[in-house]
């Protein structure tokens, strides 16, 4: 077995960076996208295919995510998080089972309700918009991490594990400031939220009164029940629900455009700036393990392409070569935003409501309210995205907008955003 030390190594070729094999060490090959996908839109079969499927079934799932935790994660932690995943994966069993177990909710303890934001250094702690979340945490904590809290947490959390490794291969701020969001919710659970925001209502209005998915069937009672609820039983059924685990809202819902690839990478797209989540939900664990993965790719990439891209300057000093930031249409391995971004993280998200639920992206289409999946809350455009012209996205003023996103920090000016068809 290799060492969990030190996963860089030196090749014949000279390359010196992380070991790719090091980094996926233990884990079940990737699972390619089934090759007879059907449209489920007017945008084709591009749309089905943006989507990384992985695991089409509650058990392969489970299997990818304890070999994640069995190989990746620091030995002392994994019984618990196994026993964790295995909560969250056999729950919400129908309602009226009597073996229907109530799962973690978000904020449900002190040690969860906590804000976290995110930053190099606390230089823009003061501005207006933290301090209306400091004025308006509705009892929860408002917690900072700049880089040296952040590399702290880490050693702390992860030790001299494999993941920890990983962290150590991320090429940049950027993608620290992403991994360390989702590693914060799974490890310790409560909301991370970008300092460009601003809530708009008190958090405990986020996913008040959601509608059902399919009404309740499959999850709140058996899929082949023969007595349909009655209004008044369904209104029965949501007052009984408990607060949800997880709680996120749809960032892209790109209608009929076909240029939508030009702009987002998923044709429907979950929010990443700001996210709430119960302690070790497994759609936190699943990101990282995609982050793992997309790690891998890149550091395979590098040292294939080292010996190359030598000789390359050294034949033209002043040549401009792909590096292993670099977006896939440039000539790099993987970019950004499917490595650690929104890319990732979405298909993370409809991944664990695909296999666990039945979802497909398409259900979360023209969403106007909150849909309850379950024990996760699915928010319409506006719940994250008031205000940004697109989507149908309503106002800051309106009913359903929980917090403002000012893209004071995004990857894209938002001048250069496109605008509503």
């Amino acid at each position: 077995m290799p060492s969990d030390g030190d996963a860089s190594r030196p090749t014949l070729s000279g390359y010196t960076g992380p070991d790719p094999d090091q980094l996926k060490y233990g884990l079940p090959a990737a699972i390619d996208n089934p090759g007879d996908l059907r449209p489920s839109s007017s945008l084709g079969l591009e749309a089905e295919y943006a989507y990384q499927w992985g695991p089409t079934t509650l058990v392969q799932y489970k299997q990818h995510l304890d070999s994640f935790l069995e190989n990746h994660f620091p030995t002392a932690s994994q019984i618990r998080l196994k026993q964790d995943l295995e909560q969250y994966l056999n729950a919400w069993t129908p309602k009226d089972n009597e073996s229907a177990i109530s799962l973690p909710a978000l904020g449900g303890t002190s040690i969860s309700r906590k804000i976290y934001m995110t930053d190099k250094d606390d230089s823009r702690m003061n501005s207006d918009d933290v301090a209306d979340w400091v004025e308006n945490k509705d009892g929860w904590d408002v917690i900072f991490i700049d880089d040296q809290a952040a590399e702290k947490f880490v050693d702390r959390n992860l030790g001299s594990s494999r993941l920890k490794q990983v962290w150590d291969a991320l090429p940049n701020g950027i993608m620290h400031s992403d991994m360390l969001r989702y590693t914060l919710l799974y490890l310790n659970g409560g909301i991370y939220t970008d300092l460009d925001t601003r809530p708009l209502k008190p958090l405990s209005e986020w996913g008040r009164e959601p509608d059902l998915f399919r009404q309740g069937r499959g999850w709140l009672f058996p899929e082949d029940q023969e007595h349909e609820p009655t209004p008044e039983e369904l209104e029965e059924m949501k007052r009984s629900l408990d607060v949800a685990s997880v709680v996120v809202g749809v960032e892209s819902d790109v209608g009929g455009r076909e240029d939508w690839h030009d702009w987002w990478p998923r044709p429907l797209q979950i929010v990443q700036w700001t996210i709430g989540s119960a302690p070790r939900h497994p759609i936190l664990l699943d990101v990282l393990l995609g982050i793992t993965r997309a790690t891998s790719r890149a550091y395979t990439w590098a040292r294939d392409h080292h010996s190359n891209s030598t000789t390359l300057s050294s034949q033209d000093p002043d040549a401009t070569l792909p590096d292993i930031t670099s977006e896939p249409n440039a000539g790099g391995p993987v970019g950004v935003m499917e490595w650690t971004g929104p890319g990732v993280w979405t298909d993370s998200v409809l991944r664990y409501l695909r296999v666990k639920y039945g979802v497909r992206w398409t259900d979360l289409r023209r969403l106007a309210r909150p849909v309850r999946i379950g024990e996760v809350v699915v928010l319409p455009v506006t719940g994250f995205s008031p205000g940004v012209g697109n989507f149908g996205a309503m106002s800051r003023k309106h009913r359903e907008a929980m917090v403002e996103h000012k893209f004071a920090g995004t990857w894209k000016p938002h001048e250069s955003r496109p605008e509503e068809e």
